[in-house]
């Protein structure tokens, strides 16, 4: 796993990508570990406060380690008494999109994935409408493990990635108040318990269904339903 301390200093000097090595056996065992992570959870996650609650990553590496790294007052306070606590100490809960679009989803998903295995309890990863392989196929991730692993193998990759992400959670409450999910709230939601019992693994989304609001809808200033952009 990339330790974020020690690379946050050196990206200044780097281009927009940052490129770590790693082979398909690796990422091949670092999804089978965090599938069975995604396995035991729910559908909804429920999750303690205080917490920090992280929009679409979209393949910034920089960005997410920056993120990952701020600090609260209580782990400020522990660094200054010379412990480093790298990403221990945050609670996260992240809203989805990790690949696609920027340089580097494969390793923006390695490094979360790598810290939902040490600390499966401060990490709550969602589901976005870009962990869909229908999606993932178009806009980056496929094409960019093919680059970065040889065809064969970077197609077998993309295949696992895309069977881990249709076990996500698909939202997270908060302190039993904060509702989080990568889309929106749906026509179809009349209580958290219908979250809930939304089964996974889930493959296909269809049209029409509470799980792909969760991941599509977007917020509108009046009443309406409309094609997603």
């Amino acid at each position: 796993m990339v330790n974020p301390s020690k690379n946050d200093s050196k990206m200044e000097d780097t281009d927009d990508s940052f490129n770590q090595v790693y082979t398909a056996k690796e990422l091949r065992q670092l999804i089978e570990i965090v599938v069975d992570i995604f396995k035991s959870e729910p559908t909804l996650k429920e999750v303690s406060p205080p917490c920090t609650i992280v929009g679409d990553i979209h393949g910034q590496y920089r960005d997410l380690v920056r993120i990952l790294y701020q600090t609260t007052p209580e782990v400020e306070k522990r660094r200054s008494r010379g412990q480093d606590l790298g990403c221990s100490m945050n609670r996260f809960v992240f809203l989805g999109d990790y690949v696609d679009r920027g340089p580097n989803s494969v390793e923006c998903i390695c490094l979360l994935f790598s810290l939902k295995i040490i600390y499966p309890s401060q990490y709550t990863l969602l589901r976005g409408n870009h962990e869909t392989k229908s999606i993932n196929y178009v806009y980056g991730l496929r094409e960019e493990l093919m680059n970065k692993l040889d065809n064969d193998e970077g197609l077998d990759v993309w295949n696992r990635f895309n069977d881990a992400f249709a076990l996500m959670p698909l939202a997270a409450l908060v302190g039993t108040q904060i509702l989080c999910m990568h889309g929106g709230i749906s026509p179809h939601l009349q209580s958290l318990n219908d979250i809930r019992k939304i089964k996974r693994p889930l493959v296909d989304l269809r049209d029409g269904t509470l799980a792909q609001d969760l991941l599509w809808s977007d917020p509108l200033q009046f009443c309406n339903i409309h094609v997603n952009a």
